[in-house]
């Protein structure tokens, strides 16, 4: 970021493409680290001009982020989901924005894909959720009259 900052471009893609080819192999592509990583090269290539490169890599942002949501925040505190949902909202604000600017057939699908999916996961999580503590409430109620 440092070299980004200073106007390095090319010692800056060179770092950030480091920092997430290690952070892919060492964690993982869905992991919270990685994503950001990903976020971090797209916009480099935005400050760069590389608009077209830019949307690619938030494409492959959302899908591994939607994969992280199903696959770990389900189960986790409410707290815990409100703070990894809150952490995105600036990176969903960049990557709308990046769509807007991009006015084409292909980014206009993929803003729907991208809010249907992203919609579609939320009240999954949710409702799994609420399954969750409703069994458990379930099973409260009944120790309760079993004893």
């Amino acid at each position: 970021m440092l070299y980004q900052d200073q106007g390095r471009y090319d010692l800056a893609e060179t770092m950030h493409k480091k920092a997430l080819a290690l952070q892919t192999e060492v964690l993982g592509e869905k992991h919270p680290d990685t994503l950001n990583s990903l976020n971090n090269l797209a916009m480099l290539r935005i400050e760069i001009g590389n608009v077209a490169s830019a949307f690619t890599l938030w494409q492959a942002y959302l899908r591994h982020s939607n994969d992280f949501l199903q696959d770990v925040i389900w189960g986790a505190s409410e707290a815990t989901r409100q703070s990894y949902l809150e952490a995105e909202v600036y990176f969903r604000n960049q990557y709308i924005s990046l769509i807007v600017d991009l006015n084409t057939e292909k980014s206009a699908k993929e803003a729907l894909f991208y809010s249907l999916t992203r919609k579609g996961l939320l009240l999954h999580i949710a409702a799994q959720s609420s399954a969750i503590t409703k069994a458990s409430d379930d099973r409260l109620w009944l120790g309760l009259l079993l004893n």
